[in-house]
């Protein structure tokens, strides 16, 4: 709490200065904004055409601006800020005559209700060069040209030459018939170059879009006259929409041209490829190259097929073949397998051979193989098994007549695809440049149709949805945000001089600079006291408190010293003085300076120079003999910047009280005294604050500086005289 209180000190000390900053700063600023020039600010807002769109939901305007791109809306505000729009807008407006009216403090400028009208002719050579025009109440004129120091004068509606150039002024009798202006004073006027204009125009010109995705644009401009910001920002945008339409249409036009030339070249290659493609299928016999070659790819697949079935059918026979003409006499031993030959004849002579070898397997049971019975069964079985051996080699034998037709067929099938990857090849190389040149056919024809609606149509989709009106109020300067940091400017000013000259008078003031710079103790804590009664009770108070600090016992010697004579040493001997005399007692007061004022106390004046010559026993002696009979003696010391015995009688006390003032003492001197007593080794050293905790108004410090400046001046003055 207390570091907080002693930050914010100086700030309290310093705050009738504060508010006189603020107050000045907030009038200086008003008189500012009486004097300066307002500008007015005038938007005009354009929604820019919808390249994906065009007329909403119309899709025979959809991309009607051929060629361009969907996201231009920062191109379109480079456009807009562009030198060749700006000449364009400039060919409309007046804007190169600048022409002001000059008063006392400011000069004003004059747009439609300029009093007088001037005209120039060959003056190039005073472009950009500001001339002062004076009109008289008899119509008579003064031209001075400030580069050549030139005056030329004139009469309303003569022609005034200036060199080459001719200068004619004439009244705005229009202007003069409506309002009752008065046409003489002060003028000041400027032929502006294109480039010189086109530069202030950039300057106020500001291009912003609403939104990254909103394809609004706003145009701003700030001038000083309301009518003529408007006026500039609304011939800006017709201009923009006149451009637009003329660009589109010339760019129209060169696209139509363009793509005619092309498409009578596209067209050409797309016939020499439509009847190079006829005459290669004609020569090859081609109808539909992927339908004929998957046609005969599913002919050959099946005729495999069925030679693989005839291949099986082929070793089976010879199995079955193999089967039959073994050794084995036995048929049914055989085992034959008989599923490739399924016809009904041979079904039934398998059937008739079982029969007889199951009789002949009976008759063996009663007859020998010998048995004339048994033979013709024999002969029988042996006749069909012929049979059937000859049917299978016949069966055999047609199977494979059968199987090399359909491999030569296969063969035959398989040639036509001889020399197909090359067909193919030619083929694709062809239909693809057909492909190209139909594509590309296609594709001019339909941008030749939008070329030509476009170059039909001579409308813009860019609208302007919100026209500039003149403004009311000013956009700048915005006079509550100048008066509100012109006063935060002076509260911040005006603070940080305050800690600045508090920090740079390096001063004491307050006990905590003591306590962080030396260990030597506070005995008196003093304020700035007026009142005598006041000071009389505190005085006394501090004359209990030193004497139960000890430093009052019977026969001390209490020596007070100061830096200088203005830090209240003075005032503390003839108060303690005073203090000790009501508690009783008797006090001796040495005054080593006689600068002290009469007091009740015993008071010697010590200030001969026999006492200064003297030695330190000699002078103990002195002071022992002079306060003989007095309870306590207060030493009234020498300053201690010009001492001469100063440190000698602080060792003869048996107390000392170094008086330090908070408004005048340096800092420094806090670690002086300390040194001083650690190398003299002054006994019983504590501090006296005097002034403690006192902030006095800066203003009456500054009154107090000026009143002391202003007696010094006078004191120097009477020298002078003197």
């Amino acid at each position: 709490m207390k570091e907080s209180l002693r930050l914010i000190r100086p700030f309290l000390r310093g705050i009738p200065l504060i508010v006189l900053s603020v107050i000045l700063a907030v009038l200086i600023a008003k008189k500012y904004l009486t004097y300066v020039t307002p500008n007015y600010e005038s938007t005009v807002k354009i929604k820019l055409a919808d390249l994906t769109q065009g007329i909403p939901n119309n899709n025979l305007f959809k991309d009607l601006d051929v060629f361009a791109s969907s996201n231009k809306i920062a191109a379109e505000i480079e456009l807009m800020k562009s030198t060749v729009l700006l000449e364009k807008s400039m060919q409309r407006l007046s804007f190169y005559q600048e022409l002001y009216r000059v008063g006392g403090i400011r000069k004003q400028e004059l747009y439609n209700d300029a009093p007088i009208i001037i005209n120039t002719h060959n003056f190039s050579s005073y472009l950009d060069e500001p001339i002062q025009i004076s009109v008289n109440e008899d119509d008579s004129y003064e031209l001075f040209l400030t580069s050549s120091e030139r005056l030329v004068k004139g009469t309303m509606g003569d022609t005034a030459y200036i060199n080459k150039s001719t200068v004619i002024i004439n009244r705005n009798h229009k202007l003069l018939a409506q309002k009752n202006i008065d046409i003489k004073g002060e003028y000041e006027f400027t032929l502006l170059s294109k480039e010189k204009l086109i530069e202030k125009i950039k300057k106020n010109l500001d291009v912003i879009p609403a939104d990254k995705d909103v394809p609004v644009i706003s145009i701003i401009y700030k001038s000083a006259i309301p009518q003529k910001s408007a006026d500039f920002v609304n011939n800006l945008a017709q201009v923009y929409i006149e451009d637009y339409i003329e660009s589109k249409f010339k760019a129209a036009e060169t696209t139509v041209g363009f793509l005619d030339d092309r498409i009578n070249e596209v067209s050409s290659n797309l016939s020499r490829s439509e009847n190079r493609i006829e005459t290669y299928k004609n020569g090859k016999g081609i109808v539909d190259l992927r339908q004929e070659s998957e046609t005969d790819l599913r002919k050959i697949a099946q005729l495999k097929i069925q030679l693989s079935n005839i291949k099986i059918s082929l070793d089976a026979m010879q199995e079955l073949e193999d089967n039959l003409r073994s050794d084995n006499k036995d048929f049914l031993l055989k085992a034959p397998n008989f599923q490739t030959y399924t016809d009904l004849l041979s079904t039934e002579l398998i059937k008739k051979v079982k029969a007889l070898q199951a009789e002949r397997r009976d008759l063996l049971l009663t007859f020998t193989p010998k048995d004339e019975r048994v033979k013709v069964i024999d002969a029988k079985l042996d006749d069909l098994i012929v049979y059937l051996i000859e049917g299978v080699t016949n069966s055999k034998r047609n199977q494979k007549t059968k199987y090399e037709q359909l491999r030569l067929e296969i063969a035959e099938a398989q040639s036509v695809f001889e020399g197909f990857a090359t067909k193919q090849k030619d083929l694709t190389v062809m239909n693809r440049d057909f492909n190209i040149y139909e594509s590309s056919y296609n594709f001019l024809n339909e941008k030749r149709i939008e070329a030509e609606i476009a170059r039909a149509a001579k409308i813009s989709f860019h609208r302007i949805i919100s026209p500039a009106v003149p403004s009311k109020n000013p956009v700048s300067p915005n006079r509550v945000i100048i008066i509100i940091v012109s006063g935060l400017l002076a509260l911040i000013g005006s603070i940080a001089l305050i800690y600045i000259v508090h920090a740079a008078k390096g001063k004491v003031n307050d006990i905590e600079t003591i306590e962080s710079q030396c260990a030597i103790p506070v005995a008196i804590k003093t304020p700035f006291l007026v009142e005598q009664q006041k000071m009389s009770q505190h005085f006394l108070k501090e004359a209990i408190q030193l004497e139960l600090k000890g430093f009052t016992e019977n026969g001390s010697r209490i020596c007070v010293s100061s830096k200088t004579n203005k830090e209240g040493r003075q005032l503390h001997t003839i108060e303690l003085a005073k203090a000790f005399q009501k508690q009783g007692r008797k006090v001796k007061v040495l005054d080593f300076q006689d600068i002290l004022e009469p007091i009740e106390a015993s008071t010697t004046k010590m200030d001969n120079q026999l006492y200064r010559s003297m030695s330190k026993g000699d002078l103990d002696n002195v002071i022992t003999q002079m306060s003989c009979g007095y309870d306590i003696v207060l030493i009234d010391n020498e300053e201690m910047q010009n001492e001469q015995i100063g440190l000698l009688l602080m060792s003869l006390a048996s107390h000392n009280l170094y008086v330090i003032d908070s408004r005048e003492t340096p800092a420094n001197h806090i670690q002086e005294v300390d040194l001083i007593r650690e190398e003299f080794n002054i006994p019983k050293l504590s501090f006296v604050m005097n002034k403690d905790l006192y902030n006095p108004s800066v203003i009456k410090e500054i009154i107090k500086l000026v009143l002391n400046v202003k007696n010094r001046l006078i004191q120097l003055k009477r020298h002078s005289y003197a």
